[in-house]
Parts: structure tokens; C-alpha cells; sequence
């Protein structure tokens, strides 16, 4: 009786120790999977992490126009206290806006609304929410308390210039280069077309350009201004290629038009009121004293992303001949980038003693985010009559009848009645987190089973 209390109970450490293995395995895995979102213990402090910013309030008004009240790019946030009944942050409570997967929005008190589910916040920081029937459920996380101020880093390192120089005013309708240097009040009339040389320009009074202007840059230019800043309706300022410009404004108003004016660069204007004019087109960063939009501004990054480029080439041969047959072929190779190549041959003859062997080959390759790639592919087919081949990528093919030779980026295929050929599969371009740690979990789950029935069995024995 006490031999077998004792096997009992050994058998009963047995299956604890199993179960504890598995619980420990399982625990793990938990700990794996939560410990990046553990990580974010609070609000970004790097100035240049946010798209929007607003030193002591930031308002933003959203789109009520399709494809507008789009904030890409960065985050968005306040570093103003403000209270529960005047908050610092207000956001999305006139119209929807969209920010980025991962982005953050910030403010110690906030009114944000949640639209229905049509304002997109990723994670969100606060710790003072101004009540309300429709608040923001934000996607990822929050709100999420903080320690409010932000110590924030990365300021730029700017001072209002205090000097004199001569007044610079382009007139209507003009077309003008301008060099770097001092310059009293500085006014770009309506209609002109003006070129900024690269370097630093100092104005030490206003900077005024009328509407419908058009301001272009090359290089790197930082242009500091002791007054205002003023960019009219219909204006565009920089450009699209290099996006390298550094306005630093130590007066007291920032202003993008009333309608429809392009900025390309950075803005830093730490004492002014910013605000972005309706339907604006602004690429880069915005840091303002009190930042406020009207509505369907679009924020993106500094340069924008580059387009999709597609490239596509056909070519056609005929030929007589007295056999009929059909033999298709298609082929299908995703790499382990961001480029798909699809190489189609179809070959159709009839017993006319006519046929007619079209090759079609198209190659469409994307490029995002200035990556370069280049793609080289062709295909030949020989097929002897009364064959069907079909080849998939990472499957089996299986040829009926003669023979088949597929030639495909110098590497040979070859088929012979009813045979079977096996082609290696794709390479692996998914996520590599979390499938290899549920293989971990099954492999030792199933070995602490194993070890428990092997034990069991010999004592059986």
C-alpha cells in the first residue's frame, strides 16, 4: 500500500512538473509579446519626433472633405497645461482627423472627440480629459497619464536676430533671384516668381509674401527673421525635391494663407501664433507658441514619398507550322523585397498550318521611401505538342505526355510524361516574432508530455 501511495505520488510530482513547464513556457511567451508595449512608459520627448506642436496650445480642426485633416509623419502634441474646462489640446471636435499608425497625440488636458470612430488615434497621452458624450477611443492605447511639462530635447538653438538692413520687395508680376544676407522688411508681391539661392538669409524686420507666389529653393537654406512671418493664398514655398529649408521666426505670427498655400521645410516660432490656413499643403514640421488649423490642412512628411514607378514591356512572334497545340505556362516569384514579377508565354498553334506565338512580359516594380531596386527577368518555353505544364512557386508540377523545358533566369526545368518536379519554395518574408515563438511553445509543451508518458511507462513496466 505505502509502495503504491508512493508511485502515486511520485506520479502526481510527475504531472506537476509537467503542468509548471508548461506554465512557465506560457509565461514567457507572454512576457514576449507585451514587453515592446511595456516599454513606452510615456510621451516622446524629441521636438523632432512631432509633425504638430504647440509650446503652450495646439488646436486642430480635421477635414470635412475626403482625403483631408490628414496628419502624417510624426506625432502631435502641447506642452500648455491648460485645465479641464480650457483645455491645451483640442483635436478632432469639429471635423475628423487621420494620424499614423504608432503615432502619438499629447497634451496634459484635452477635449477630443471620437467622431463615431472616425478621428484615428494611435496612442494617446493625457491626463486631464475633458468630459463628454463622444470621447476619443484611441486605436493602440489610452489615455495614458504623464509627467507634464515634456522635457523636451532637441530644440533648435534660435534667437531673434536684432539688426538693421535694406527693405527687399520683389514687384507684382516680377521674376527675381535673391542671395543670402541681411535684409530689412522683406515683401514678395502677388503673382511674382522668386529663387532663393542656397545659405542663410537674416531678416530683421517682416517676411511677407502676397498670394499666388512662388518661391523656389535648391540646397539647404535656413532664413532667420526677427519679425512675422506671412505666406499668402495660393502661395508655394520651397521645393518638392529637397525640402531643405529652416524658417526660424522670433516675431510674434506665423501664418499659412487663407486658403490653398504649399510650404515645403521646417518652421520653428517659439513666441508665435501659428496658424494654418484652410486647405493648406504643409511637408515637414510645425512648432509654434499656440498652433491652431482651419479645417482640411494636410500635414505630411518632408519629402514626401516618392511615387510608384511601373515598367512594362510586350513582344510578339509568329511561325507556320502543320501540329496543333497548346501549352501555357505561368510562373509567379515574390522576393524578399518589395518588387513582384509576374513572366506570363502562351503558345497557340492550330492545324491551318498557321500559328501564331504570342510572348507577353511585364515586369512592375515599386519603389517607396528613396529604395533603389533593379530587375532583371526572362523567360523561354519549349514545349513538343500536346503538353500542359502548369509551375507554381513553392508547389508540384506534374507534366502529361513529352516533354517540356522551361528556362527561367538562366535555371532549367525539364518535365518527361507524368513526372512529377518539386520547385523550392519562396523565401520567407513575413513577421519572424510571432510564429517561431509558438513553434518554441509546442516544442517544449510536447517534450514535458513526452518525458511524463515515457516515465509512466516504465514504471508500468
Amino acid at each position: 500500500m505505502g509502495a503504491l501511495a508512493s508511485r502515486v505520488s511520485r506520479r502526481g510530482r510527475a504531472r506537476l512538473g509537467a503542468v509548471a513547464g508548461s506554465a512557465v513556457v506560457i509565461v514567457a511567451a507572454g512576457l514576449y509579446q507585451i514587453a515592446p508595449a511595456a516599454s513606452a512608459v510615456g510621451p516622446n520627448p524629441d521636438l523632432r519626433s512631432y509633425a504638430l506642436f504647440g509650446f503652450s496650445s495646439l488646436s486642430f480642426k480635421g477635414a470635412e472633405a475626403a482625403g483631408r485633416g490628414i496628419i502624417s509623419g510624426g506625432n502631435v502634441g502641447t506642452n500648455g497645461i491648460g485645465s479641464g474646462s480650457q483645455p491645451a489640446l483640442n483635436f478632432c471636435n469639429n471635423h475628423p482627423a487621420v494620424m499614423d499608425p504608432g503615432s502619438e497625440l499629447v497634451g496634459n488636458s484635452a477635449a477630443v472627440s471620437n467622431l463615431g470612430g472616425e478621428c484615428k488615434v494611435y496612442n494617446y497621452f493625457a491626463n486631464i480629459v475633458q468630459q463628454g458624450g463622444d470621447l476619443l477611443v484611441p486605436i493602440t492605447s489610452g489615455p495614458t497619464s504623464f509627467t507634464a511639462p515634456l522635457t523636451l530635447t532637441n530644440v533648435p538653438s534660435f534667437t531673434a536676430p536684432k539688426c538693421t538692413g535694406t527693405d527687399l520687395t520683389v514687384p507684382d508680376g516680377a521674376t527675381q533671384s535673391v542671395a543670402p544676407g541681411t535684409y530689412g522688411n522683406v515683401k514678395f508681391s502677388q503673382n511674382s516668381t522668386v529663387t532663393l539661392s542656397p545659405g542663410t538669409y537674416t531678416i530683421c524686420g517682416d517676411f511677407q509674401i502676397e498670394k499666388q507666389v512662388t518661391v523656389n529653393t535648391s540646397g539647404s537654406i535656413t532664413i532667420n527673421i526677427a519679425g512675422q512671418f506671412n505666406l499668402g493664398d495660393s502661395a508655394v514655398f520651397g521645393n518638392v525635391n529637397t525640402c531643405d529649408v529652416n524658417l526660424n521666426v522670433g516675431g510674434p505670427r506665423v501664418q499659412f494663407g487663407k486658403a490653398d498655400s504649399t510650404f515645403y521645410g521646417s518652421v520653428y516660432a517659439p513666441a508665435a501664433d501659428m496658424g494654418l490656413g484652410n486647405h493648406s499643403d504643409l511637408f515637414g514640421h510645425f512648432w509654434g507658441d499656440v498652433v491652431h488649423s482651419d479645417m482640411n490642412v494636410v500635414v505630411e512628411p518632408c519629402p514626401p514619398n516618392e511615387p510608384t514607378t511601373t515598367t512594362s514591356s510586350t513582344s510578339t512572334t509568329s511561325s507556320t507550322s502543320t501540329t496543333s497545340s497548346t501549352s501555357t505556362t505561368t510562373t509567379t516569384s515574390v522576393p524578399e523585397t518589395t518588387t513582384s514579377s509576374t513572366s506570363t508565354t502562351t503558345s497557340t498553334s492550330t492545324t491551318s498550318s498557321t500559328s501564331t506565338t504570342s510572348s507577353t512580359s511585364t515586369t512592375s516594380t515599386t519603389i517607396e521611401s528613396s529604395t533603389t531596386l533593379e530587375t532583371t527577368s526572362s523567360t523561354s518555353t519549349t514545349t513538343v505538342p500536346q503538353s500542359t505544364t502548369i509551375v507554381t512557386e513553392g508547389t508540384t508540377a506534374t507534366t502529361i505526355a513529352p516533354t517540356t523545358t522551361t528556362t527561367e533566369n538562366n535555371v532549367t526545368v525539364s518535365t518527361e510524361g507524368n513526372t512529377t518536379t518539386t520547385l523550392a519554395p519562396l523565401p520567407f518574408t513575413g513577421s519572424s516574432g510571432t510564429p517561431p515563438m509558438l513553434g518554441l511553445v509546442s516544442f517544449l509543451a510536447g517534450g514535458a508530455l513526452l518525458f511524463l508518458s515515457r516515465r509512466r511507462a516504465t514504471r508500468r513496466a
